[in-house]
């Protein structure tokens, strides 16, 4: 759990530095975030998405991050139950499974999106935008 956290932390804040705070350090893309816009002038988060996820590493690097987050979500989610005092052995091994199945459908969702991206969703949208 100790170190499933840390590189889950390092993550959110590598996620903050590269899309939130826009900071060029950590965009591996080479294009600068900061002027993405779309038709209407405001900051184009879609194309900022594509272009980012676009990067294989990037999307490598959300993808583990995301799977340690689901691991660390699944056993999380169960020892909350425990410690709450909730958790007794009849009914122990279904709140281990909600957690599973909790964790699993925050794990595939999230990583639906850089490998959508990584298959080619966007890239059509995305060359649009950076001509």
């Amino acid at each position: 759990m100790l170190m499933s956290g840390l590189i889950i932390l390092a993550f959110i804040i590598f996620h903050l530095l590269h899309y939130t705070v826009q900071v060029q350090a950590v965009n591996l893309t080479g294009r600068d975030f900061t002027k993405l816009e779309d038709a209407r002038g405001q900051h184009d988060v879609f194309a900022m998405m594509v272009l980012g996820f676009s990067n294989p590493w990037v999307s490598c690097f959300y993808i583990v991050a995301m799977f340690l987050l689901f691991l660390h979500l699944s056993h999380g989610v169960s020892a909350m139950f425990q410690s709450l005092g909730w958790k007794s052995p009849a009914h122990g091994p279904c709140i281990d499974c909600f957690a599973r199945a909790v964790s699993w459908f925050i794990f595939l969702g999230y990583v639906s999106i850089p490998i959508a991206i990584l298959l080619g969703y966007g890239s059509g949208y995305l060359k649009e935008v950076l001509k």
